[in-house]
This record gives structure tokens, C-alpha cells and sequence, in this order.
């Protein structure tokens, strides 16, 4: 039973045969995390993220690539999953340089980029013995496959040693009884199976001591934008959906005939399968609130399918005009 959980664990915990990714047209000088394929070429590595479909050359990369496109001995055009943080800046020609300053994450293969870790910022996890601890919004949950313990700590803020990461929690029981967790995620390189992971992972658990790896989880977040709008060519109307990182939506609508912009404010959830959820709840007034479900059809654009009483028999379709939507921050959210 526990082999089969063994293998069942290495691709859902770590999902690397596979991808879902990070907008390359963002600011310059900024850090983004991205999940891609990258292949060696003769002139260096060209990569794509997982959600689009643009192969784009890498200006530079650190040692660490090289060495692991070589360990794993890829052939020619074959491609391997990687997550990296890269960074885009624009040359005085106004061509993209991309640098990945930090890898992350490689082994695997498409099928990685349909795994996400929905719901989990980032997840710990071992093979000898086996065990996880996924760090969440408000709890840590642990497990102990070996010794047959789950439990849920309160997640704390986060102590800072050095560059290790800190996370120490307690749960009480009956009778004086419960549970005590440290959890310390390192910046040394570590491998699981065949992948090289740049975070390693070691949980101290009612005395009982792990080792592993650790990863960033949420990471179907990667294919949102900060702003949506519509397509260039389209003059006749200008629509903007605005999505912030707690949730929150705004939908602005002119149809330049010199009447004012409506305005209309709710929530959001991303879905499985990458649906965006958009509820308005805030409307000006003469408009019903609404639900509007959108499609990724690919290269980060949100489709509005079917008939749809404002916009018509060709739905809505928004392209990204910003920045990819970061992750949350604050002192109870703060990751390697």
C-alpha cells in the first residue's frame, strides 16, 4: 500500500511530468516567477510558458541550468519543465532580454504544467519516510504517512535565520495532549526522483525528525493579470477588468457616447480547469448583478463564451494589459 502511495506522491506532490505560467510582456526590471519548457539549442535555451505558445530565447541563465539540461541528458529538441525567476528588461533596440536569475525547479514534461497545487502557497514533502506539510492561508497541514498522523496547525508568521524560513506551531488535545511542529525550508538545492528542486525542506514533528524538498504551490494564480482589456481593433467600446490580489474584481464599461463610464464592483475565484468566476455584486444603478464565467483560450486571454445580453453573440474577449497578479503578501503569507 505504501509503494503505491509512494508513487502516487511523487507525481501529485510534485507534479513533474508537466505546465501554466507568467505573462513575458510585463514591466522591466521585474522578478517573475514562471513555470515553462525550455529546450538547448546550439545558441543557448529557448523556453515557453506553460500557458502560451510564443518560444522566446533566454538572454542569460546561471550555471545551475546548464548542469541539470546535462544530467538529465535531453535530446536534441526534447523539452524538460522548469519553474525559474527570470527577469525582463528591454535593450536600447527595444528587443527583450530575459536573465533567469534563480532556478527553481527542473525534471518533468508537460503533463507537469496541468498540476497546480490549487490552495497550497507551498508545499514540504518527503519520500524516506514519506510525509507532507502544505503551508495554506491560515493552517499548516501536516501528514505523516509512515506514522499515520494528519494534523491541521494554526500557521504562524513566519521567523527569519539566516536565509532559512521558520514555522513553529503547536495544536493542543485533551488531557494535556498535542502536537508540536517545526518546520525550516532552507535555499539548498534538493533532489526528488529525477528533479532538482532549489528549496530543501526539513520538519521537526513531536520529536520525530523529516527531510526533503519544498516548492511553491498556487501556481495556476501564474496565468492571471493585474488588468484585462479588450483587443486593440476594437474602437467601438472600452472595457477594463481590473482583478486585485485579495480577490476583489472591478469592471469598468464606456461606450464612448459621452455618457459616464459604469462602473461595477464584486469578487473573484479561479476555477478548475482555469475558469474565472467574476461576481458583481456592485452595480450602478439600473444594472443586475451578475456572474460572468471566463474561459483561458490561451496566451493569457479570457473568453466570455455564448450569448450574453451586453456584449452580444460573440460573448467578451479580454487580453492581459498588465503585469501578471502577484501572490499575496504579509507577515503571515511571506515564502522563500
Amino acid at each position: 500500500m505504501l509503494k503505491a502511495i509512494r508513487s502516487w506522491l511523487i507525481l501529485l506532490l510534485f507534479s513533474l511530468s508537466g505546465c501554466a505560467a507568467l505573462e513575458v510582456g510585463s514591466r522591466a526590471d521585474a522578478d517573475l516567477y514562471q513555470r515553462v519548457l525550455v529546450v538547448a539549442t546550439e545558441e543557448g535555451y529557448r523556453f515557453r510558458e506553460c500557458h502560451r505558445s510564443q518560444w522566446l530565447s533566454l538572454s542569460q541563465w546561471p550555471g545551475q541550468l546548464d548542469n541539470q539540461i546535462k544530467r538529465l541528458g535531453l535530446k536534441e529538441g526534447e523539452s524538460v519543465y522548469a519553474e525559474w525567476i527570470a527577469r525582463i528588461d528591454t535593450a536600447e533596440d527595444e528587443a527583450q532580454v530575459i536573465s533567469v536569475r534563480q532556478l527553481r525547479l527542473i525534471g518533468g514534461d508537460l503533463v507537469s504544467c496541468q498540476h497546480h497545487l490549487r490552495g497550497i502557497q507551498m508545499r514540504a514533502s518527503g519520500l524516506d519516510p514519506l510525509w507532507t506539510a502544505d503551508i495554506q492561508e491560515n493552517h499548516i497541514h501536516v501528514h505523516d504517512y509512515d506514522g499515520l498522523k494528519l494534523v491541521r496547525f494554526p500557521r504562524t508568521a513566519v521567523s527569519r535565520d539566516d536565509g532559512d524560513w521558520i514555522w513553529e506551531s503547536e495544536v493542543s488535545l485533551h488531557q494535556g495532549r498535542g502536537h508540536r511542529l517545526l518546520l525550516r525550508i532552507r535555499p539548498l538545492a534538493c533532489r526528488q526522483g529525477d528533479a532538482w528542486i532549489g528549496l530543501s525542506a526539513e520538519m521537526e514533528l513531536d520529536g520525530r525528525f523529516f527531510r526533503g524538498c519544498a516548492r511553491m504551490g498556487d501556481l495556476d494564480r501564474l496565468i492571471l493579470h493585474q488588468q484585462y482589456q479588450l483587443p486593440v481593433e476594437t474602437t467601438t467600446r472600452a472595457i477594463t477588468l481590473n482583478l486585485s490580489v485579495d480577490g476583489k474584481v472591478e469592471l469598468l464599461e464606456d461606450y464612448l457616447t459621452g455618457q459616464p463610464v459604469m462602473v461595477s464592483r464584486g469578487n473573484w475565484r479561479l476555477l478548475s480547469g482555469g475558469r474565472l468566476l467574476v461576481s458583481l455584486d456592485e452595480r450602478d444603478a439600473g444594472q443586475r448583478q451578475e456572474v460572468l464565467s471566463f474561459h483561458h483560450v490561451g496566451n493569457g486571454v479570457l473568453a466570455l463564451q455564448g450569448v450574453h445580453p451586453s456584449y452580444g453573440q460573440g460573448g467578451l474577449t479580454l487580453v492581459p494589459a498588465s503585469d501578471p497578479l502577484p501572490w499575496k503578501t504579509g507577515r503571515f503569507r511571506e515564502l522563500p
